[in-house]
């Protein structure tokens, strides 16, 4: 919830997070393994009006228009 409020947005957006996201944060936890299994996974923070998630994925999300 820190990031909503300087990224929310009317019109979906996709941000790639590259540090001080959620994924370097559960980084810290003795129990995530996928910063150790899946060292080239990557964060992205995805935007709408009312809604947000985070998604840890190896390539980017493909996009529907």
């Amino acid at each position: 919830l820190e990031f909503w409020p300087a990224c929310s947005s009317r019109h979906p957006t996709i941000f790639e997070v590259h540090e001080g996201g959620w994924k370097q944060q559960e980084s810290l936890r003795q129990g995530f393994l996928s910063a150790v299994s899946r060292p080239m996974i990557r964060e992205f923070f995805i935007t709408g009006a009312d809604d947000c998630v985070n998604v840890l994925a190896l390539e980017g999300p493909l996009v529907n228009s």
